[in-house]
């Protein structure tokens, strides 16, 4: 760090003598009765967790709880408000208000709240005075982020702050035990710096030119170096961006003299590009009633899976959308469950290092002595049949082929894209893959063999130099170089998201300092090619064995079962069905009269009479409230919907009322789940909260 600042020139640096000391405990907890997984609808491992907490909070002392995403975050204050609606725990996260976060700084400062369920956004830089316990829930997943966290403990150097890493399987457990294992011996990951990032080159470029109005390129060239990762930037590459930028109108430049001068774009792309942030438009959520700001979703959420009438977890509560405006949504709270947002950016990568070092412990028969003994059994009993830093193990049934191997998020990523993109590339189909820092899972319609994808990790050396080209057939690789293009100035900072065609973006601009900085970008932003080739040369020198299994193994099913899901299961157990009745009952519908064309509105709960309260006509048809203004442009397909909502109430009544009243559920799905008979009351709740669920999963993939 002090050479990057420094440069050459002459420094000291001073240290403190002693080293920050760290006492770090994992574990898988054991203690849920199971009471408490139907209270809060949750799987028998997420139950575990919460009742940690709750067993922490029942202490009296006073604790932060560190998540690695919003979403867990919010859903575990959701699932401790089910248990006790007025528990002192409040959630935490950049994407809370301002004014939001800080009354909760201040509560907690005061005392008035117990406990805080937060992400990074609690890790620096803010004061809440003392807290008797840090609680990490699921590995942190790197070591500086785990420091970070349990130094909010105990602040002072000669202190030793304390933590405990709470995991939900052994998976998680065996990292969280080398992390912590780190972090105690302060083992903390290099800071790298990427050499030349073009794009930030084409920033500053556009910048410096807007304040100087003309400047000439050696102008810039001494700028530029002046800076460590852009000391070995050349002539040739500088003039190269500049003739692109003026390519596409950002600046002006005269090749004979080497002046650069602002052009009519030149103002305009430094105010919308100052920040080199990616641009990700958010909504402001605000309450209906108070007009108060209660957080903020991104806009690829709001676009996918947001529409008035939707659902979803902010500030550990339940919102139901009631208008969206411009950029702004308005809601009222309900109560009940439902799923948390999605915000972009969220996955920690765990390094190269830490996996391997979880395979050498496995090799070798290391067991963490930072695991309690029941999580040391747990780790033991999954080892039997997992890999390790010297065997990479290949387990195939079907179209389905797991991949274990310890090298870590971003090199196991990269090796997933080599294989499928060779498989395709034989079988001219597509195949699609989920990845962990453990391995990678391959699914494919073709009948492929396994040792077809071990060829492909055998030979991954010669593959390196070709990796540019596979790059590009990700999906992930197109929405990225999004904010490339933007920086570039070939996209603008108001786009529509959903009509521009990067493939297109990409032929137009090959071969040139935009197409070589996205993929550039791309390699440092998702990839580890360096841990590949190593992996690479360590299988060539016989050090690594490939072996070939035709059964799934006991540690594969376990890696299947926890692939990455954006939001925990909720069970339909009897407490949580009990609160849906209650929800549905409480709702408040509209009601269409068919022969008078009026409507009025009453809740399901007090809806006696199914007749109209102005013509007393038993013709009425339920909709949601705010469905009303759909009214006003009556189509024949409006129409068609209604009557099937008044057919359904007269022949199935009350439960008629209930399922029309759910989140997601219209007429068309109303009749499929009515339709079939069921036993009990129980039976239409639990296909309600299905289909409520599987609407918050999937709106994203309607059109």
């Amino acid at each position: 760090m002090a050479e990057t600042i420094f440069m050459g020139r002459s420094y000291r640096i001073l240290s403190a003598g002693i080293s920050k000391k760290y006492s770090i405990n994992v574990t898988i907890p054991n203690v849920a009765a199971p009471q408490l997984r139907d209270q809060i609808g949750a799987d028998e491992s997420y139950a575990e967790v919460i009742k940690f907490i709750l067993d922490i909070y029942g202490t009296g002392k006073q604790f932060i709880v560190f998540t690695n995403t919003r979403t867990t975050a919010e859903d575990i204050v959701m699932r401790l408000r089910l248990i006790d609606e007025k528990i002192l725990v409040d959630v935490h996260h950049g994407s809370l208000g301002r004014d939001v976060r800080t009354r909760i700084e201040e509560d907690f400062k005061k005392g008035k709240l117990r406990g805080i369920v937060c992400t990074s956004s609690m890790e620096l830089g803010i004061d809440i005075g003392t807290v008797d316990l840090v609680i990490q829930v699921n590995s942190p997943r790197q070591v500086i982020r785990l420091v970070q966290r349990v130094g909010r403990g105990k602040h002072k150097l000669q202190e030793t702050s304390e933590g405990t890493i709470v995991t939900m399987n052994e998976i998680e457990a065996e990292e969280a035990s080398v992390i912590a294992r780190f972090a105690e011996q302060n083992r903390i990951e290099n800071v790298e710096i990427r050499e030349k990032p073009m794009v930030v080159l084409a920033n500053q470029i556009v910048g410096i030119v807007n304040a100087e109005k003309s400047v000439t390129l050696e102008h810039i060239m001494k700028i530029a170096r002046r800076v460590s990762n852009f000391a070995s930037l050349t002539v040739e590459e500088l003039e190269d961006m500049i003739e692109f930028l003026a390519s596409v109108k950002l600046i002006r430049y005269d090749q004979e003299k080497k002046i650069i001068s602002k052009s009519g774009k030149t103002l305009r792309y430094f105010i919308e590009n100052i920040s080199m942030i990616p641009d990700e438009k958010r909504y402001v959520v605000k309450e209906s009633s108070s007009n108060k700001i209660i957080g903020f979703l991104d806009e690829g959420y709001v676009a996918t899976e947001i529409d008035v009438g939707s659902t979803f977890i902010l500030k550990g509560s339940t919102w139901r959308v009631l208008n969206i405006k411009d950029r702004y949504i308005y809601v009222d709270y309900i109560q009940g469950i439902s799923v948390p947002p999605s915000w972009s950016g969220e996955e920690i990568p765990v390094p190269f290092d830490v996996a391997m070092e979880v395979g050498r412990e496995r090799r070798e028969g290391i067991i963490g002595y930072n695991l309690d003994p029941f999580t040391r059994e747990k780790v033991l009993a999954f080892r039997k049949s997992a890999a390790n830093d010297r065997l990479i193990r290949i387990e195939k049934e079907r179209g389905t082929t797991l991949v274990q191997i310890t090298a870590g998020s971003k090199a196991n990523y990269s090796l997933a894209l080599l294989i499928t993109f060779k498989l395709s590339e034989k079988y001219g189909e597509s195949f699609l893959f989920d990845t962990s820092p453990y391995h990678i899972l391959i699914q494919g319609n073709i009948n492929y063999s396994a040792q077809e994808v071990t060829k492909v990790i055998e030979n991954i050396t010669t593959e390196i130099e070709n990796f540019s080209r596979y790059i590009e057939k990700s999906r992930t690789f197109m929405y990225s170089t999004i904010n490339v293009a933007k920086k570039f100035g070939i996209v603008s900072k108001e786009s529509d998201l959903s009509k521009i065609r990067m493939d297109r973006i990409f032929s137009l601009y090959r071969d040139t300092p935009f197409h070589r900085e996205a993929v550039e970008k791309f390699k440092w932003d998702y990839l580890d090619l360096g841990a590949l080739e190593r992996i690479g040369k360590i299988i060539s020198e016989g050090s690594i064995k490939v072996e070939i299994f035709d059964t799934f193994s006991d540690s594969s099913k376990l890696y299947m079962e926890n692939l990455r899901e954006k939001m925990m299961p909720i069970r339909p157990t009897a407490p949580i069905l009990d609160a849906v009745k209650r929800r549905l009952l409480s709702e408040e519908m509209a009601f269409y009269c068919l022969s008078c064309h009026r409507v009025f509105r009453s809740r399901v709960s007090e809806l006696r009479e199914k007749r109209c309260i102005f013509c007393s006509s038993p013709r009425i048809a339920p909709m949601k409230v705010y469905e009303i203004e759909d009214l006003k442009n009556m189509t024949p397909e409006r129409m068609n919907k209604l009557r099937t909502s008044y057919h359904l109430l007269r022949m199935y009544e009350d439960r008629a009322l209930m399922v029309l009243a759910a989140h997601g559920i219209g007429p068309e799905t109303a009749s499929r789940i009515l339709e079939v008979p069921v036993k009990n009351e129980r039976e239409l709740l639990e296909r309600i909260l299905s289909n409520e669920v599987e609407f918050a999963k999937n709106r994203r993939f309607w059109s």
